[in-house]
């Protein structure tokens, strides 16, 4: 199957599905992966991946505001809902990662320059992953405290958020379904 699919896309697993399956529809979950590239000079062959930050930025304080949004809350503040007005979702992990493994060619950069932040939830409103890691980077270079960024997640307010980061960086890392194993452990 995957020699007949455009190279970005490929399959890793097959199975047959109910009649009445429906990909966005019957997710339990989805994960995102947000990459950023921190360092003093851009990296051409990540800028398609990576969203490049030149500041230095502080992981730790990042990772302590993140840890604000595991649970069930009202994510306002960070997005619009595709449908309705519910602002309310659960979001089952949240995280920061550094020392990502580098791709392909980029093999001479240092890979303690890669940071990732992941979301798992059962639903995400517009621009809500990246509205938040656009906070967080308030965060890591200083400009907000983890605890202000508590505020403005119980705000309600979008105008309060940081700016939403470019597309660049975001993955759809994985849809979690009924059934999966991951999905089990819940």
């Amino acid at each position: 199957m995957n020699a007949v699919l455009p190279g970005d896309i490929s399959l890793g697993n097959v199975a047959v599905a109910d009649d009445r399956f429906h990909a966005r529809f019957s997710a339990l979950s989805r994960a995102y992966v947000y990459t950023i590239y921190n360092g003093p000079v851009r990296a051409p062959l990540l800028s398609r991946l990576t969203h490049h930050v030149e500041r230095p930025l502080d992981l730790n304080a990042m990772a302590e505001a993140a840890s604000e949004l595991e649970g069930e809350h009202d994510f306002a503040a960070f997005g619009h809902p595709p449908v309705g007005d519910n602002t309310d979702r659960i979001a089952y992990r949240v995280g920061w990662r550094a020392g990502v493994p580098v791709w392909g060619n980029c093999l001479a950069l240092d890979p303690h320059r890669l940071l990732q932040f992941e979301i798992e939830a059962n639903a995400f409103l517009r621009r809500m992953v990246r509205r938040i890691v656009g906070t967080l980077l308030l965060v890591g270079g200083g400009s907000l405290t983890p605890a202000a960024f508590s505020e403005i997640l119980e705000s309600r307010e979008i105008r309060r958020a940081g700016p939403a980061v470019p597309g660049s960086g975001l993955c759809l890392w994985r849809v979690g379904y009924d059934g999966d194993e991951r999905q089990d452990r819940r």
